[in-house]
């Protein structure tokens, strides 16, 4: 939920992003089509390394490849480094996408999968909400989307620890319960 709602607000405000740095309405829709595209490639490479690694040095590394291609976007306006971070920053998401169930079924088996599925679907739309309000709140205040984006990159940034911080599952399954 901490990285949750940089892809939702950067998804609404992407085309208005690129034009506020000087790209055409057209090239901020090729943005939002490379991002989409990396996102499938994403879920695709992050999920056969989360099968391979540990989980959680994975989305470990989603979410730093998030932390730095959201800083990309804030500080380096330019084409080539712009569509670059977008690709890397669907990628990351798309690896989020698909960990995240991975994870949560590592560590808290099948049998309640949907109910647990529901309450975390449930805050990461809440984020999904405040996101895009969030972007373009600070958008209209500043002119810019450079603060947003470094709250974004920052929320992910805190997400790192947290997530390493989390004993291995196989420790939590041979706790008693």
């Amino acid at each position: 939920t901490m990285s949750g709602a940089a892809i939702y607000a950067i998804s609404v405000h992407l085309m208005p992003l690129a034009e506020s740095v000087g790209f055409s309405a057209q090239t901020g829709a090729l943005m939002v089509t490379v991002m989409t595209v990396s996102s499938i490639a994403g879920r695709l490479g992050f999920g056969w390394l989360g099968d391979l690694w540990d989980k959680r040095y994975v989305i470990s590394l989603a979410l730093g490849l998030e932390v730095v291609s959201l800083a990309a976007v804030a500080y380096v306006p330019r084409l080539g480094v712009l569509m670059t971070s977008l690709a890397f920053f669907g990628a990351a998401y798309g690896g989020t996408v698909v960990l995240r169930p991975a994870i949560q079924a590592d560590y808290f088996g099948i049998r309640a999968f949907g109910k647990i599925q529901g309450a975390m679907m449930a805050v990461l739309t809440i984020s999904a909400v405040i996101g895009p309000v969030f972007m373009g709140w600070v958008f209209d205040w500043t002119g810019s989307y450079r603060l947003s984006l470094e709250v974004f990159a920052g929320a992910a940034l805190l997400a790192l620890p947290l997530i390493l911080a989390l004993p291995h599952p196989a420790c939590r399954q041979q706790r008693p319960t």
